[in-house]
């Protein structure tokens, strides 16, 4: 999955969870995506060439209470 480094596009979305690395991050995006939120991925600073950095797991206002039962509770 792509991270979108400061890409304005994303700057009204929040913040449901901060990962270190790109691979766990696109899991939980995509798990959000297949689920029907929309999620997408965001940073400050481009990932270092292992994928890790700060990378945000962002959802649209609306669904941040879903996102966030999600990702604290992933369904089995």
């Amino acid at each position: 999955m792509d991270v979108f480094v400061n890409d304005p596009r994303f700057d009204d979305w929040e913040t449901v969870q901060t990962f270190e690395d790109v691979v766990t991050a696109s899991a939980f995006a995509q798990q959000l995506n297949e689920g029907g939120i929309d999620a997408t991925l965001t940073a400050d600073n481009p990932p270092d060439r292992h994928g890790r950095g700060d990378i945000y797991l962002c959802v649209q206002p609306e669904q941040v209470t879903e996102a966030q039962e999600f990702v604290d509770f992933p369904e089995d």
